[in-house]
């Protein structure tokens, strides 16, 4: 059974949402799952576009106006895929309403589907921007979510080197086993990472590896000090996915000072996996 059932990837036509297509479609196509692109789209009503003496000059179809971009969206993300990976089961899905809520609302009706943005307003100086896409989706999603680095073009493969961080608590097993799946599915290997330096950071990672390899994936460790999400953001950089779980992301407890996979969504460079733990 795979991994995931479908890869789900959301797309505006931008020039970065299409290397999200394109990171998408490298996942889908080295799990051997389909790929479905979407695009979420807000119906026009003729009452918000002027006096009543503007409206009558308007097409009759007005109302379709943002289904029908929607679609021609949707479908450009589908020729970005396909002109990667030319057999990859591709589909397109146009949601409506709100951007964010759309893809959550639709992600949900899909089972074990992956949910992959790109990241564009997720960094610093986009952390507090009301209606921020990417943001709404991370701390609201219902399942597994990637955010594709979208600052430059990359290479039409799928990762490599994969970075799962844990603290050994039963919500990091599950991202960790997460990870692991993807990482063999993709025939990535894996570095497992914890923060601490006492005997129990050790028992962790002599944990974590054991789990790693008993699924015949090459695995390595890291042991560091210091602040648990400025680590992983700093180490992230020289690997392709960091892989974390979603605990700390929802809720309250997104708000809390040093909540880690909501400070690394933030900072880090590398694509992030957030699996949903909780």
């Amino acid at each position: 059974m795979s991994v995931y059932s479908s890869v789900i990837v959301g797309t505006d036509g931008s020039v970065t949402a299409g290397r999200a297509v394109r990171r998408a479609a490298t996942v889908a196509a080295g799990i051997g799952i389909p790929l479905i692109v979407a695009t979420a789209y807000t119906r026009v009503r003729p009452e918000e576009l002027g006096p009543r003496s503007v409206q009558a000059e308007l097409p009759e179809n007005i109302g379709a106006f943002g289904y029908i971009g929607a679609q021609e969206t949707a479908r450009d993300g589908v020729s970005i895929a396909l002109k990667a990976f030319p057999d990859l089961d591709v589909d397109v899905a146009t949601p409506q309403g709100d951007p964010a809520d759309a893809l959550l609302e639709f992600t949900e009706t899909r089972g074990n589907a992956l949910l992959v943005i790109g990241g564009q307003g997720l960094g610093a100086t986009g952390l507090f921007l009301l209606g921020n896409v990417p943001n709404k989706i991370t701390h609201h999603a219902v399942g597994d979510v990637m955010v594709v680095r979208t600052g430059r073009e990359r290479e039409d493969e799928a990762p490599r080197r994969v970075l799962i961080g844990t603290d050994g608590s039963r919500t990091a097993t599950k991202a960790l086993d997460r990870g692991i799946a993807v990482a063999s599915s993709l025939g990535a290997g894996v570095t497992v990472l914890t923060v601490g330096r006492s005997s129990w950071a050790a028992d962790v990672l002599a944990e974590a590896s054991a789990r790693v390899e008993a699924a015949g994936v090459p695995v390595e460790t890291e042991q560091h000090d210091g602040d648990a999400a400025a680590v992983l953001v700093e180490r992230a950089a020289d690997y392709d996915l960091l892989v974390l779980g979603n605990r700390g992301m929802t809720g309250a407890r997104r708000f809390l000072l040093g909540s880690v996979p909501n400070k690394v969504s933030h900072h880090v460079g590398a694509d992030l996996l957030i699996v949903k733990t909780t």
